[in-house]
């Protein structure tokens, strides 16, 4: 890992719900989206995408940027929250309602979220770790189970 994703992986905690990280959140998400990707589209090295959810109790669209691999016709995404306490509200709103739209490289498309079995949790930790190591650092510190979340085509 490079000096700066390990920097990244250790202050990303101590920011992530901090003043000014939901207006970076939706700032990163707007740039995604805007620019197809091309433009801010992987960090340190991990590729991104926006999933968009329907907030559970708002009912308004959330959208979150979110690491992801390649999963068959969909992705794994990790639940990390950035080794929080708490679970990432975008999970807690595709376990309210799983239905999504996910942006990647430019292109959208409506998904159905599940949490991956502990066959499929066991296979694809080690190849989220690889794509963003700062995901090791959130295992280590994490006092909850961080599910990986699998972003299905939706039939």
């Amino acid at each position: 890992m490079t000096k700066a994703a390990e920097l990244h992986s250790r202050i990303t905690p101590r920011l992530a719900h901090g003043p000014g990280a939901v207006l970076a959140r939706r700032a990163h998400a707007w740039v995604l989206r805007r620019f197809k990707g091309r433009v801010a589209g992987t960090l340190f090295g991990a590729p991104l995408l926006v999933v968009s959810t329907t907030g559970r109790k708002s009912g308004r669209v959330r959208d979150a940027t979110l690491a992801y691999v390649g999963h068959g016709d969909g992705y794994a995404v990790a639940a990390t929250n950035a080794g929080s306490e708490r679970p990432p509200a975008w999970w807690l709103n595709l376990q309210a309602d799983p239905g999504c739209q996910v942006l990647v490289r430019g292109r959208r498309q409506a998904m159905v979220a599940r949490a991956a079995t502990p066959e499929e949790t066991g296979r694809l930790w080690p190849e989220l770790i690889e794509v963003y190591p700062g995901f090791r650092h959130y295992l280590r510190i994490a006092r909850r189970e961080m599910p990986i979340v699998l972003l299905e085509p939706a039939s």
